[in-house]
């Protein structure tokens, strides 16, 4: 035990110097005995996410897959894995990248002279993996624009088929409506018809009309794509009809596969054909740290790791850690890790657990909807140990979407049973959620969410504190095979 204590006050004081890897110790001087969750430490993840800040403040604001800040990210939290005797592996696979590097521009150049906000719900937003270029040129519209819309989503197929832009004049720029089929589609077949940049305005019924930052789903696009509001699309297609329109877009990023690496960590003792497997992503987005989205899942996870390795004795079931690459680009390192197991070892997982989000500061106690599940059986018995635990604290819960938002979703496609916590993200804050759990009404449950003020100031560690506390009941439960699925 001296050598690994020893072992982490170097590797921290070579990060972060030597009184802050001291005064972190001081609080992992614990006492055995007791259970897993008794042993875990809000103060610990909260240093965790500290040192997580620290990388973030040194790396361009952020943590994000494929730059330095997630590769510092990765050797902290692996270090400290390693030092705590685990079998440490890495995953490494490619994925989509794509930052900005200035502002993009759209203005009107005739008839008239007018400059539209970037960024902004009234403006328009940059499409993920847009190509880059300065593009003027004469604004046309395809077939099937339907304005007004219909009443329901999806009544404009504007774009979707090549036969759309069959009187297309090469060399100008298209303006496309949403609705039907994938952004992606829609800029391919403008594309192959010369286009030479791509406006794609919202479709226009109540929750389609702000400017979108919506995907083209990977990289290859080579012309600029945006997102605009629905007015001023419809604005610019009147117009469109009724004389020339010359229009100016500006893209200027970078889109191109990257490299990225998973954190896969296991128990060296425990049953090897019973897996139990908790996960969180490690990546921020490139708009902020991360520290809430998700250190704080990090974090959690991390101390867990540690106490279990430390204090925790030898688990009936093998135990095995996942930090995950490339989430907030679209799932990328929990699909890498899922598509790669055999049959055979896919039966092995008994369950996965995920912690993304769990220090909101609006915060609700959210545990993922079992009944959701591919393996409804075994994911409400996990919703349920859940429910249980925080009943018997008096602490009130409400059940959350397996809306494929996050890393489990991959695990529960195959079938294995899946569950966790979660405080909260962009979703509003209703009055009945606030009557039970405090907060503001009509606010997200993370007003910090993806921006640079995801950052420790703003980590409810009440929340932060239960959730940990449940995920260390949980482990213990399924790792001494006190609870299966």
């Amino acid at each position: 035990m001296k050598w690994r204590i020893l072992s982490v006050i170097l590797t921290l004081s070579l990060c972060f110097g030597t009184s802050t890897a001291l005064a972190d110790m001081d609080n992992h001087r614990y006492y055995r005995g007791g259970n897993l969750s008794d042993l875990l430490s809000v103060e610990n993840t909260l240093f965790h996410q500290r040192m997580l800040e620290k990388i973030a403040d040194r790396n361009n604001g952020h943590r994000a897959s494929g730059t330095s800040g997630y590769e510092d990210s990765l050797r902290y939290v692996s270090t400290l894995l390693y030092i705590s005797d685990y079998k440490v592996s890495y995953q490494e696979f490619p994925f989509p990248f794509f930052e900005e590097l200035s502002l993009p521009e759209f203005e009107q150049i005739l008839p008239n002279a007018e400059s539209y906000p970037p960024n902004d719900d009234a403006g328009f937003r940059t499409m993920t993996y847009s190509g880059s270029g300065d593009v003027t040129g004469v604004l046309q519209a395809p077939n099937d624009v339907i304005l007004p819309p219909g009443p329901e989503a999806n009544t404009s197929n504007c774009g979707c088929e090549p036969e759309d832009f069959t009187e297309f004049v090469a060399g100008r720029v298209a303006l496309i409506q949403r609705g039907s089929c994938t952004y992606r589609q829609k800029v391919e077949n403008a594309f192959n018809a010369g286009a030479t940049a791509v406006i794609i305005f919202n479709e226009g019924q109540t929750g389609r009309t702000a400017a979108m930052q919506g995907t083209l789903l990977g990289t290859g696009i080579e012309i600029p794509v945006v997102g605009a509001n629905h007015d001023l699309g419809a604005t610019l297609y009147g117009m469109s009809l009724a004389g020339e329109v010359t229009v100016r877009v500006m893209v200027d990023g970078v889109s191109e596969e990257r490299p990225t690496r998973n954190i896969i960590a296991e128990t060296r003792s425990g049953d090897p054909d019973k897996v139990v497997m908790l996960g969180a992503h490690l990546d921020s987005v490139l708009a902020g740290p991360g520290i809430n989205d998700n250190g704080s899942g990090t974090a959690a996870l991390l101390e867990t790791a540690m106490k279990l390795a430390w204090f925790g004795g030898k688990p009936k079931n093998k135990v095995r850690f996942a930090f995950w690459g490339a989430e907030e680009w679209g799932l990328f390192g929990a699909e890498h890790y899922v598509a790669g197991l055999t049959p055979e070892e896919l039966a092995k997982i008994q369950l996965y657990l995920n912690f993304d989000m769990i220090g909101s500061s609006n915060y609700a106690r959210l545990v993922y909807d079992g009944d959701q599940a591919v393996n409804a059986e075994g994911s409400r018995a996990i919703e349920q140990l859940f429910i249980d635990y925080f009943t018997r604290l008096g602490l009130p819960t409400d059940p959350t979407d397996l809306d494929g938002r996050s890393d489990y979703d991959p695990f529960d496609a195959a079938g294995i049973a899946v569950g966790g916590l979660f405080s909260g993200a962009d979703g509003l804050k209703t009055p009945e959620l606030a009557a039970k759990y405090g907060g503001i009404v009509g606010q997200i449950f993370d007003p910090y969410y993806h921006t640079p003020d995801d950052t420790l100031a703003n980590i409810n560690s009440t929340i932060q504190e239960q959730m940990l506390k449940a995920l260390g009941y949980a482990l213990e439960m399924y790792a001494t095979g006190k609870a299966t699925v």
